[in-house]
């Protein structure tokens, strides 16, 4: 960001590009396979794909040779490949190969920004940290989505609209019997979850797509490591023990 900016400049910032230094979910495991997935997460455009071990990599969707999205290229042997001119890159950004030119100065080079990622739960949370943070801390996840006492599942849709109505649609707890009491009210299913003699919880994981009011949030991915939600396209989890 710009030294000269205000407050005021520096908290829009952050309100439409999400707070770094923290693990974010990206999105389900089953996003992305053995071909090239375009995103855009915290506002920064991303690409993500597996390599011959399974593990899900994710760097900045740009090849440093000529900028061209290196989510139009595909993956041979693990190896991230641009369709450009061939340039392959590995999972921690760096420049594998150039097979067009043998002995190219870009081979070895980290020229690529990446991003740490770890699969739990059904999910990919990568970190986004700034250049005083760019080692991760181990993750840090609540209970439900640890411990061997719940079990639950993943559900990814999409809400097209400003991520800052999304959470406040998420937090009221006037709005479900207000809107839909043909579904039952958070009232009533908490009694009927009472008289079962069990209890249930959810998890709302958001990614979100840009809108045009000045507030979006960027591309920003929902349901941090410090289980902060923020955005408009959403995955839910729902636990239960």
């Amino acid at each position: 960001m710009d030294g000269t900016q205000t407050r005021e400049q520096r908290i829009d910032h952050r309100l439409a590009t999400g707070i770094r230094n923290r693990w974010w979910c990206i999105g389900p495991s089953a996003m992305v396979q053995d071909t090239p997935v375009a995103l855009t997460r915290l506002g920064e455009k991303l690409v993500a794909w597996r390599d011959q071990t399974g593990k899900v990599n994710l760097v900045a969707d740009r090849c440093p040779h000529r900028a061209a999205a290196l989510s139009m290229g595909k993956v041979i042997e693990g190896r991230l490949t641009c369709r450009y001119h061939g340039v392959q890159v590995g999972g921690d950004g760096r420049i594998l190969d150039v097979p067009a030119f043998p002995g190219c100065e870009l081979v070895g080079r980290e020229l690529v920004t990446a991003y740490p990622t770890v699969e739990h739960f059904q999910a990919i949370w990568a970190w986004f940290g700034d250049e005083s943070h760019a080692e991760p801390p181990p993750i840090d996840l609540p209970e439900e989505l640890t411990s061997p006492e719940w079990t639950g599942f993943l559900v990814s849709t999409t809400w097209h609209g400003n991520y800052q109505y999304v959470l406040d649609n998420f937090v009221d707890i006037m709005h479900p019997p207000a809107t839909t009491p043909m579904r039952g009210s958070a009232s009533t299913s908490r009694r009927a979850a009472g008289r079962a003699g069990s209890c249930a919880s959810s998890r709302r994981w958001c990614r979100s797509t840009r809108t045009p009011a000045s507030s979006t949030p960027g591309g920003c991915a929902g349901w941090t490591a410090g289980r902060a939600p923020c955005s408009a396209s959403c995955s839910t989890t729902s636990t239960s023990r």
